[in-house]
């Protein structure tokens, strides 16, 4: 599995969940900090998974911008904090 983390709101996320729905059935979307509440405008850390092709990434990395946190890693981030 594949991951990119993106620091974004929550309306933000929901729109790229919808448009992977459509475009990239085997990606999904996440929280990373799903235990806390944060307000839907305050940004927050996401983790796209599954197959990310170098499309994918270059489409999301056009839209997001400065947002995109990292490249594609492989497996999942467990440990979040020490990675950034």
């Amino acid at each position: 599995m594949h991951q990119l983390l993106l620091r974004i709101n929550f309306w933000e996320s929901k729109q790229l969940e919808y448009w992977l729905t459509d475009n990239y059935k085997d990606c999904t979307i996440r929280c990373i900090y799903d235990d806390a509440f944060t307000p839907p405008e305050q940004e927050d850390l996401y983790a796209v998974e599954g197959t990310i092709v170098p499309e994918l990434e270059c489409l999301i990395k056009l839209k997001y911008g400065d947002k995109v946190k990292s490249g594609v890693r492989f497996g999942n981030v467990e440990n979040i904090r020490d990675f950034l």
